[in-house]
């Protein structure tokens, strides 16, 4: 796997368990609620992640150092989400 995927790995992993988490709180309580002024946006859509993703594409950022930690912080959230942390 190249450090693009697991860039792409990670994002949808982090997705998917913003959308997994349902949790009664006062936030949960807040987003909810009717769109305000915000609303939440898919993270692959935000600006600084498109940058990263980028950079990464263009080599402007170590491949192989990249690829490893997008695999270690993907594995950290795969086993939050799978409730095994």
């Amino acid at each position: 796997m190249n450090a693009t995927e697991a860039w792409d790995r990670l994002v949808a992993a982090l997705d998917a368990a913003r959308q997994d988490h349902a949790v009664d709180d006062a936030i949960s309580r807040l987003l909810a609620a009717p769109p305000r002024t915000t609303a939440l946006t898919e993270l692959r859509d935000e600006p600084v992640m498109q940058q990263f993703r980028a950079e990464l594409s263009d080599a402007l950022i170590r491949a192989d150092t990249v690829r490893r930690m997008l695999e270690l912080i993907t594995t950290a959230v795969t086993a939050l989400r799978a409730g095994s942390v």
